[in-house]
């Protein structure tokens, strides 16, 4: 078994090669953090061609970005935020040539249904309903962007609003909305499929 400062050592050493663009340290990256950056990016693109590209992207573009990394947070959660802002551009990104603007719960066909005033929240519905983790994720996958960005964000890689408002270029408040929003949504729709 690998001992913690053995580890750290290794994972150390294959930034340092990694950095010059060797493509054995850029493999054995990829094979230690892929699995992981794939999981963040397919949950926050909603899709896993997109997420394939987010993750190709980040390992295309590593070598240099190595460059700025100090080793002051662990490499691990520095990898993670690149993640994020790259799916978070992908998700931005025109779609066909035509600009796309993230779609917020009301928009088009994503409503979200109403919910009796006698419910608290999603609190009451999301108590009440509790479906295997295939599910939850498709679930997850049928917010529209912002909404599943900032639940993700939140809720399964655990930022603070304040995180998750400057991962996104958005308000504190605005994280707690599409929050919000997102979590009514996912309680609705796992109940309504029960």
């Amino acid at each position: 078994m690998i001992s913690g400062v053995s580890q750290f050592s290794l994972s150390e050493a294959l930034v340092r090669r990694a950095r010059t663009g060797s493509p054995t340290a850029l493999v054995a990256l990829y094979q230690r953090h892929g699995g992981g950056m794939l999981a963040v990016a397919q949950r926050l693109t909603g899709s896993v061609a997109v997420a394939n590209t987010v993750v190709q992207d980040v390992f295309v573009g590593l070598p240099p970005a190595l460059r700025s990394y100090d080793g002051a947070t662990p490499f691990e959660v520095w990898l993670k935020r690149i993640t994020i802002r790259v799916a978070v551009i992908r998700v931005r990104q025109p779609d066909k040539g035509k600009p796309r603007a993230l779609r917020l719960v009301s928009a088009g066909t994503h409503r979200v249904p109403e919910v009796p005033p006698e419910i608290s929240a999603a609190d009451g519905l999301m108590s009440t309903v509790e479906p295997d983790p295939v599910a939850f994720d498709q679930f997850v996958g049928e917010l529209p962007d912002l909404p599943r960005m900032v639940f993700v964000l939140r809720e399964i890689e655990g930022y603070s609003h304040e995180e998750v408002a400057d991962l996104l270029g958005i308000s504190h408040r605005q994280s707690k909305h599409q929050f919000h929003q997102a979590r009514i949504f996912l309680a609705e729709s796992m109940f309504s499929r029960s």
